[in-house]
C-alpha cells in the first residue's frame, strides 16, 4: 500500500476570533503531552450525483474553517505562563489539512482481521513533530485519504490537553453539523471553571494520581517486551451472556450484601470479565496486586454538572486494585463490584478532591509518561456510548471509526460497532506471549 500526499495546506477560522491566553486545568496536564490520533471510514456517495473529491475537499475546508470560529482554541498553539505552565494561545494559526490518495480500496484497508490496524492504519495520520518547543506544532491536524474506489478515510489527530474523548467527538459532531449549514451547541471553553472546583485539599488518597501507588505493583524498569494486537468481535448475545452471569451471581452471592440485588451494566461486566482474563493471560501468582485503570466522565457528577458543550478535559481516572489470587477465585460478580463502587465512589466530593490532590502534588504534564496500564495493570477505555458514528457531512455516517493505533502495552479499547444489532469490539495491545491465551479466555464464559 502506498499513500501519496497531494497538498498540505493550513486552515484557519473564517472569521475573527477571541485572542490571549486559555487557561489549562489540572485535569487537562495531568495527561502527557501528545495527539490521539482516530480515523473515520467513509464509503463512495452512491446518490445519482456523487461528489467529486475536489468537491469533498473544498466541503471540508470550508466548514473546518466555519467550525473552527466557534472552537478558536483548536486553532490554536501552546505555550507557556510567567511561571511555565503550559497554556493554549488562542492566536488562530491555524489547523494543518493534508490531502492524500491511497493506491489500495477502502475494503483492502479496512480487512484488518484479528490482528488490529497498528500499522495498517499509521499512514493515514499525518506525524507530529515534537523535537520544538511545545508552541510549534498544531494542536488539530487533519488528513483526507481518498481510496481507489471513491471511499476516504478522515483522519484526525487532536492534542490531549485540548480535549477528552466526549470533547473531540463534539468537534468531530460539530465539524460534519456545520458542513450542510446546520447550527451547532455553541462550546464552552473556559477551563478555569474545573480549576475552581477544587477543594481547598484533597479529603481522600486519590491512588489513582499517586505515582507508586499505580506503578508499585511490578517491575519499575521492565526490560522491553514485544507487544501484540488484537482486533476481537464481540456479539450482542456474548455481552449479554456475561451481564446475565455477573447478575445472576450478584444475586446468588449471599456473602456479598452490597452486591445483592444490584444491576452491573455492560461496561462493568465486561471489565471485570478481561480484568481477570488478562491476570489468568499473564500467569500472574496469586500475591500479585493489579489494577483496573480507567476514565469515568466528570461533567454529570460535578455539582453544578459541566455542561455537556464544555470542550476540554472533564474525567475522573479510577484505579481499583486487588490481588490477582483474588480475582480469580471469586465470581464475576465480585470483581464488578469492585468496578461498580470505584465508579460510584466518584461523586461530586471526591472529584473535586482530586482536583486538589492534582493541584497540590503538582501531578500534571509528565504522569501517564509511563503506561499506568501495563503488566500487571490493566486500562480499559470504553468509547462504546460516544456518538462516534453521527459523523454526517452530507455522503452518509462513517462505516469505521475508531482510534487508529495503541501506544500502550495493556491498554484495551471498548468500541461501538455502527448498529447495535454488531455488538461491540475490543481492540487490545498486550505482550505477544500473553495474546494467544488472553484471546482464548475472552471468549471462555
Amino acid at each position: 500500500m502506498k499513500i501519496n500526499v497531494k497538498e498540505t495546506t493550513v486552515v484557519r477560522p473564517a472569521k475573527d476570533t477571541p485572542g490571549g491566553s486559555l487557561w489549562l486545568s489540572e485535569i487537562d496536564l495531568f495527561f502527557p503531552n501528545i495527539h490521539n490520533n482516530t480515523v473515520h471510514f467513509f464509503k463512495a456517495a452512491m446518490d445519482t450525483h456523487p461528489l467529486s473529491r475536489d468537491d469533498i475537499t473544498r466541503i471540508l475546508k470550508q466548514s473546518l474553517s466555519e467550525v473552527l470560529v466557534h472552537f478558536y482554541p483548536g486553532a490554536g498553539r501552546l505555550g507557556k505562563d510567567e511561571n511555565g505552565r503550559a497554556q493554549i494561545e488562542c492566536n488562530a494559526k491555524g489547523v494543518t489539512f493534508v490531502v492524500a490518495e491511497a493506491d489500495c480500496t477502502l475494503d483492502e484497508m479496512l480487512d484488518i482481521g484479528e490482528s488490529g490496524p497498528v500499522s495498517k492504519f499509521r499512514p493515514l495520520i499525518q506525524p507530529v513533530d515534537y523535537s520544538q518547543d511545545i508552541s510549534s506544532f498544531p494542536l488539530i491536524l487533519v488528513k483526507v485519504t481518498y481510496f481507489k474506489c471513491g471511499g476516504m478515510c478522515l483522519a484526525m489527530t487532536q492534542h490531549r490537553w485540548a480535549a477528552d474523548g466526549s470533547s473531540a467527538v463534539q468537534f468531530f459532531n460539530s465539524w460534519a453539523t456545520t458542513a450542510p449549514g446546520q447550527p451547532i451547541d455553541e462550546p464552552i471553553h473556559d477551563r478555569r471553571w474545573i480549576s475552581d472546583q477544587a477543594l481547598p485539599s484533597p479529603k481522600f488518597e486519590h491512588p489513582e494520581y499517586d505515582t507508586n501507588a499505580i506503578f508499585g505493583h511490578g517491575n519499575p524498569n521492565p526490560a522491553p517486551v514485544d507487544i501484540s494486537t488484537a482486533y476481537l468481535r464481540m456479539s450482542t448475545q456474548h455481552i449479554n451472556a456475561l451481564k446475565d452471569k455477573a447478575n445472576a451471581n450478584a444475586n446468588a452471592n449471599a456473602e456479598n450484601a452490597d452486591a445483592h440485588d444490584q444491576k452491573f451494566s455492560a461496561y462493568e461486566s465486561l471489565a471485570a470479565h478481561l480484568w481477570r482474563c488478562a491476570c489468568k493471560a499473564r500467569g500472574h501468582p496469586d500475591d500479585q496486586k493489579t489494577s483496573l485503570v480507567f476514565p469515568v466522565n466528570a461533567r454529570p457528577r460535578l455539582c453544578p454538572p459541566v455542561p455537556i458543550e464544555f470542550y476540554g478535559n472533564a474525567i475522573q481516572m479510577s484505579a481499583p486494585s486487588a490481588f490477582s489470587g483474588e480475582l480469580l477465585k471469586e465470581p464475576l460478580s465480585s470483581t464488578a463490584g469492585r468496578i461498580k463502587k470505584t465508579i460510584t465512589e466518584k461523586d461530586n466530593e471526591y472529584i473535586r478532591s482530586g482536583i486538589g490532590y492534582l493541584r497540590d502534588n503538582k501531578v500534571i504534564d509528565g504522569f501517564s509518561g509511563r503506561s499506568s496500564f501495563r503488566n500487571p495493570n490493566l486500562g480499559v477505555v470504553s468509547w462504546s456510548q460516544m456518538p462516534m458514528y453521527a459523523m454526517d457531512f452530507g455522503w452518509g455516517p462513517p462505516v469505521y471509526t475508531g482510534p487508529a493505533s495503541i501506544r500502550s502495552e495493556g491498554k484495551i479499547y471498548v468500541l461501538s460497532a455502527p448498529t447495535k444489532e454488531e455488538g461491540l469490539a475490543l481492540y487490545v495491545c498486550l505482550e505477544a506471549s500473553h495474546m494467544e491465551l488472553f484471546k482464548k479466555f475472552v471468549y471462555d464464559i
